[in-house]
């Protein structure tokens, strides 16, 4: 019935509508006796309906009888500050926990990769050679992974799902990934979003795993499965601004900022001036990484401006923009400040002394710019005083 009807109804429209027809009374001592008793027994047993019958969150190292497959040479699993890693870039490399067999459920991980290469979730496994995996994988010079539902059996793969036009979040920051699995039906969702769905019928219970692709950079720092659906954000980032906002060009009538956050989200920047403020919304999808093109300001003029993505509300910023006469002014230029963070912060520490109009980098920002994990010791937490 909960699936035709929505249970909000029966917890708010029906009884509105029988205290309105006069069916039930407004007051009763039943109602101070279920708000004593009952209501908190409910709520105990809603948090324990959420509890995973299965979880790995690797603090501790390997806590299961995790086994490792590998083809060719050997892989290097390994735990380092409770995030599993895998550091090998070999051609494919299985961890698989035999020990457990799952049915009907959810398994839900957080996973991420720090290089480019292929990355999968391995459900209702066999043994080695048959299983289902949710496999995401990007080449070399792609701008966005791809994603594939697949279902392995001995020496033949068949595909169930994909999506092969490129995932509107890349590599780098944390997924959440949930497979929710009921009879044959299979869907994946994606930072809490429907991401693929398939119907195959040939395993309907295993235990779980993770596989990874000539891809040296694999990491995963949750595994958990659940009786029944939950909801994704059990294991989600807390809503935060990583890195920004950061501006670039500056110029009389307008600049531009771009700023990360840990969750996906809309774009805004709101620009405040005086008593007056207004927003400028960037693309109309969400994204991890932001970036908003603010025009229509004077020259010469002091501005305030905070981020907004969803629930993150970043700190308010001023900016003056460039006159366009002016006699002099003064800025600072330096460059070569890769993989030394201390003397980055130093000279920026410096630099922000002399209050200049702006300050030029000339090159050799991080060591290898097209990396992700570079950005932040590198360039982000020193230069962010």
């Amino acid at each position: 019935m909960f699936k035709v009807v929505p249970s909000l109804v029966f917890c708010y429209f029906v009884p509105t509508a029988l205290t309105t027809l006069g069916v039930i009374p407004d007051e009763s001592e039943l109602y101070r006796w279920v708000k004593a008793f009952v209501l908190p027994a409910a709520l105990l047993l809603l948090i324990l309906a959420q509890t995973p019958v299965f979880e790995e969150p690797f603090s501790f190292g390997l806590t299961h009888a995790w086994r490792i497959t590998d083809t060719q040479e050997a892989s290097r699993w390994h735990v380092v500050d409770g995030v599993l890693r895998q550091s090998s870039r070999l051609k494919e490399s299985l961890l698989l926990l035999d020990e457990v067999s799952f049915a009907d459920g959810t398994l839900l991980a957080r996973i991420a990769s720090q290089h480019e290469g292929g990355m999968a979730l391995l459900f209702r496994v066999q043994d080695e050679e048959h299983y289902y995996r949710i496999f995401f994988h990007q080449a070399g010079g792609a701008k966005r992974p791809i994603a594939r539902l697949e279902k392995k059996a001995g020496t033949s793969v068949t595909l169930l799902a994909a999506d092969e036009e490129g995932l509107p979040f890349p590599f780098g920051p944390w997924w959440i990934v949930a497979v929710e699995m009921k009879g044959p039906k299979i869907r994946v969702l994606l930072n809490g979003d429907l991401l693929l769905e398939a119907e195959d019928g040939a395993f309907q219970h295993g235990g779980i795993g993770l596989s990874c692709h000539s891809n040296a950079g694999v990491r995963v720092d949750a595994l958990a499965f659940y009786e029944d659906e939950v909801h994704a954000n059990l294991l989600g980032p807390r809503p935060a601004l990583l890195k920004g906002p950061v501006m670039g060009c500056l110029g009389p009538h307008g600049f531009k900022v771009a700023w990360e956050t840990s969750i996906p989200a809309l774009s805004t920047v709101e620009i405040i001036s005086g008593t007056e403020s207004r927003r400028i919304e960037g693309r109309d999808e969400k994204t991890l990484f932001h970036e908003v093109v603010v025009e229509g300001l004077a020259p010469g003029m002091v501005y305030r401006y905070k981020v907004l993505s969803g629930p993150i509300v970043s700190p308010v910023y001023s900016v003056k923009t460039p006159a366009l006469e002016t006699d002099r002014f003064s800025f600072c230029v330096y460059g070569d400040s890769r993989s030394a963070p201390d003397p980055h912060r130093f000279v920026i520490r410096s630099m922000r002394m002399r209050t200049p109009a702006f300050i030029l980098h000339v090159g050799d920002v991080v060591t290898r710019g097209s990396k992700y994990e570079d950005w932040a010791p590198e360039f982000f937490e020193p230069a962010e005083m």
